[in-house]
């Protein structure tokens, strides 16, 4: 179960990084919510910035053990994440 979690939370990151960098890329009303990433990637470009604070959360979350409570949570928020910026993505299409 907790490989499995693992797996559905590394596809949610690359998600997020996919859907977010399409979003900034293709549509003008979109911006990144997160002040932390949106300065990296003001500084480092959009996938550079995305890449150097995912990868490492990545790293993370596949080197060390949460506790379940925390892993379904952060699927939860990575989830609504995803949904959010690819609802995003497809009504300004």
């Amino acid at each position: 179960m907790d490989l499995v979690l693992l797996y559905v939370l590394t596809a949610l990151q690359l998600g997020d990084i996919w859907t977010t960098q399409y979003a900034l890329r293709n549509i003008k009303v979109a911006n990144e919510a997160n002040p932390v990433v949106r300065k990296r990637m003001d500084k480092l470009g959009i996938l550079v910035g995305l890449l150097l604070l995912k990868v490492p959360f990545i790293v993370l979350i596949w080197t060390s053990t949460l506790p379940m409570w925390l892993m379904l949570g952060l699927i939860a928020f990575y989830g609504y994440v995803v949904v959010n910026n690819t609802r995003i993505i497809l009504k300004h299409r």
